[in-house]
């Protein structure tokens, strides 16, 4: 992709900088980076970008670490039953889903996002200096530039808190010898008070929009930065929250005002996905808005409607033939107009997304099928997320993920009848975006924070409305009638017999429906392991406390084998946490100083 471009004199710059991190044994501990004398490199626009679209590209090879720590643990995934000596990685998946995890690791290894931050840094620190002697770089120019790294740099550190809760953090940039320091680790409450500011710093101040439509997509823009902030606003109530029955310093005022600073800003991220899109449609007059939904009693978002969710149906003339058209735009065509932020591979650069074909699809290769047990006629989000029937063949034994996989859909049998036999035919794409956020997760984001103000007695009545409006535009947009054809009814304020309706279950039940939503809405993506382990910090009152961590299990992981097994290893809150690289603790020994593991990886994995 072009956004990935190299730049000649950045490019050396970046070959010796990743020379120096590679030649050291502590992957955390800020080096000097070049040997360039950097005041002859920082001369003008293009050596800022030169490093600006390395951290993009350096972040695009961690797909594989976001899935690991994001999302492999959860109760969506199993190993395939058909085993190959293709599936390298079989045998550390399997005790990574059973949490019989090994500090050795290098899934562990984080020295790919501190990379990133690290390339962030350098533009954050140089930016003035350039505008300085640059004339023809702008002040407008640079503080889009700082917006997208201080964006870019958070997303970074936000991956880590997620994954390993208490981490070292740091804004600073080494340039000589003198200057090599190891950080301490800080408090994740420290940490996310921190990413907050700083994004909120510059929140607005990112371009709007690129004149190309992959850079829009493939770059960090203000719908991206609201995103964000939206995604950490929840993390940091869902923590707040627990911690506040017994920490005297986090009121509930402080746990209320997040969840809103959360609905707030995927409702700017919303409006401004808009903006993009009335703006593209400007320029495309003739645009049909048949390929969209048109909602009816739905929330307006900032102000604005939602008319560009892309819609799909069963022709009513022609039952066998299916148009899956929202599938077709987010996932195989990529950069659609509901992506916010999607990290960018392509062909004409040679940059493959491996990592999404190793884990899912239905080759032997494949190493994850999902843990669905049961055909789902009616929700076309099952047909590519987790199906049986792959060309077919009916006796196949797992629930296939072909999201990335660009499967066909054929009706096979049946056609016209509740009988209907759908079969999946998937095929290969090595060169798939990886989604970072888009339109579902902001509208799933607001409506989980509006079911958790539900359950703290906050505008009750509002919230569980909205939480309910926005459910029913998730999950409407995927249901489908194969005996009638047609879609769905676009009048979200209206139940109908298809919804789940929370309210006959009490307001406990509003969590439980966003959260079963998100689970077969971002199946392949990266996300449902963070989801759990959001869930069990809101129900623990300290790091220690087994509550969430066993509530969390019993809830939702209950259908995974032996995972009763895998909750007893995990001990406490600390278990649903990845353990720190060994090599990272070993650095800081040597270097005289020292990194806390967690403490419930703090042992052999044959001790457990």
């Amino acid at each position: 992709m072009k956004t990935y471009k190299n730049i000649f004199k950045a490019t050396s710059l970046l070959a010796v900088m990743s020379l120096s991190l590679a030649s050291c044994n502590d992957w955390l501990t800020v080096h000097p980076q070049t040997q360039i004398v950097e005041e002859n490199f920082w001369e003008d626009k293009n050596d800022l970008e030169g490093v600006r679209y390395a951290a993009y590209k350096n972040m695009a090879g961690q797909v594989e670490k976001m899935i690991i720590w994001g999302d492999l643990r959860s109760d969506v995934y199993r190993l395939n039953t058909q085993q190959s000596s293709k599936q390298g990685n079989r045998d550390n998946f399997r005790n990574i889903i059973q949490a019989n995890i090994d500090t050795t690791w290098s899934y562990y290894d984080w020295s790919g996002m501190y990379s990133t931050i690290g390339y962030c840094n350098k533009v954050i620190q140089h930016g003035e200096e350039v505008l300085e002697k640059d004339k023809q770089f702008t002040a407008s120019e640079w503080r889009q530039m700082k917006a997208e790294m201080v964006t870019m740099r958070a997303l970074s550190y936000f991956y880590l808190v997620r994954a390993f809760k208490s981490i070292p953090y740091t804004t600073k940039v080494v340039n000589s010898d003198t200057e090599v320091e190891y950080f301490p680790q800080l408090p994740v409450l420290d940490v996310m008070d921190s990413l907050i500011t700083d994004v909120e710093s510059v929140a607005g101040q990112a371009r709007n929009r690129f004149v190309d439509k992959q850079e829009t997509k493939g770059m960090i823009t203000n719908a991206a930065i609201y995103a964000l902030l939206s995604d950490m606003y929840l993390w940091r109530a869902s923590l707040r929250q627990g911690r506040s029955a017994a920490d005297s310093t986090i009121t509930q005022a402080m746990v209320i005002d997040d969840y809103q600073k959360c609905i707030l800003n995927s409702e700017l991220s919303v409006s401004k996905l808009k903006e993009q899109f009335d703006e593209d449609m400007k320029g495309n007059i003739g645009a049909s808005r048949e390929n969209y939904m048109s909602w009816a009693g739905a929330p307006l978002f900032n102000g604005k409607s939602i008319d560009f969710m892309y819609k799909n149906d069963v022709d009513e003339a022609n039952r066998g033939y299916v148009n899956l058209n929202a599938y077709r735009e987010i996932f195989n065509n990529g950069n659609s107009y509901e992506s916010i932020f999607e990290l960018q591979f392509s062909s004409s650069d040679s940059r493959k997304n491996e990592t999404v074909n190793s884990m899912w699809g239905s080759s032997e290769g494949t190493h994850l099928v999902t843990t669905f047990s049961s055909d789902n006629k009616t929700d076309m989000r099952y047909w590519f997320s987790g199906w049986k029937n792959i060309g077919g063949a009916l006796t196949a034994a797992d629930y296939y993920c072909l999201k990335w996989n660009n499967p066909l859909v054929v009706f096979t049998s049946g056609i016209g009848t509740e009988q209907v036999e759908i079969a999946m035919i998937g095929s290969t794409d090595e060169y798939n975006n990886w989604i970072v956020y888009r339109l579902s997760d902001v509208l799933l984001q607001n409506a989980e924070a509006r079911a958790c103000l539900v359950q703290l007695g906050v505008d009750a009545a509002d919230n569980k409305t909205v939480c309910q409006q926005i459910l029913r535009m998730i999950n409407r947009r995927w249901w489908v009638d194969v005996v009638n054809g047609g879609e769905a009814a676009n009048d979200v304020a209206t139940k109908k017999d298809y919804d789940i309706d929370a309210t006959v279950n009490g307001n406990d039940a509003y969590i439980k429906h966003v959260m079963d939503t998100r689970k077969i809405e971002f199946v392949g993506e990266g996300k449902r392991w963070f989801d759990l382990v959001r869930y069990a910090e809101r129900l623990s009152d300290s790091d220690e406390s087994e509550a969430g961590m066993r509530d969390m299990y019993d809830t939702f992981m209950n259908i995974i084998t032996g995972y009763e097994t895998a909750r007893n290893r995990c001990e406490n809150l600390w278990g649903l946490y990845s353990p720190i690289y060994y090599m990272e603790c070993k650095a800081y020994r040597a270097g005289g100083s020292n990194i806390t593991q967690n403490p419930v990886w703090n042992k052999s994995k044959y001790d457990r």
